[in-house]
């Protein structure tokens, strides 16, 4: 239904230029099973056949763009010593760059030859693993409430009174696990 909405304002807005921005990892797309089309793989054929989309594939960044992201980071040039062995252990791939900082840091900033899984996601149950259990209870119900989680309601759900549920909230928003605005805290799934 969202490709119909899409294709539907691509077609009928014609009087005002408008950006719509859209991401499909390819991975994501489901697989043509013996010439059988898919709803997805439709749409993005009518889109193609109308000249309703331009499509713009994403590589990795080059050695140059993960010096700046590292030096963004960091808040301070990187080493060049430090750029080669991020684009080493994550091969220019910006959320795995930004794992394998975080957990660097978490680390000591020792060398990413012990801290180098082979993928994001690895790099993430890491970092998870290496909470405690009160904090990963505490991420494990945030993620579920999603925006919707206050303090209150996280510690009417986990059973746990509001001050002691504190602590690992703030350490949690402190390792970017969670962000907090307003009177909620939810999943911070940008970091």
């Amino acid at each position: 239904s969202t490709f119909n909405l899409l294709q539907y304002l691509a077609r009928n807005i014609t009087d005002q230029k408008h950006l719509i921005v859209g991401t499909l990892r390819d991975e994501h797309l489901p697989e043509e099973d013996e010439g059988a089309s898919t709803p997805m793989r439709e749409a993005l054929q009518r889109f193609t056949r109308e000249h309703l989309f331009q499509e713009i594939r994403l590589g990795p960044l080059t050695e140059s763009a993960v010096a700046d992201l590292v030096g963004d980071i960091l808040g301070s040039a990187p080493s060049d010593e430090l750029v080669r062995e991020v684009m080493l252990q994550t091969e220019g791939n910006p959320l795995f760059i930004l794992e394998f900082m975080k957990l660097r840091s978490e680390q000591g900033g020792g060398s990413g030859d012990d801290i180098a899984p082979q993928s994001a996601s690895s790099l993430i149950k890491r970092r998870i693993k290496a909470l405690s259990d009160d904090e990963r209870s505490v991420l494990e119900m945030a993620t579920v409430l999603n925006k919707n989680a206050t303090l209150d309601l996280l510690a009417k759900t986990l059973g746990i009174g509001t001050e002691e549920l504190l602590d690992s909230v703030d350490n949690l928003i402190s390792m970017r696990f969670l962000h907090e605005s307003e009177d909620t805290i939810s999943f911070d799934h940008s970091k």
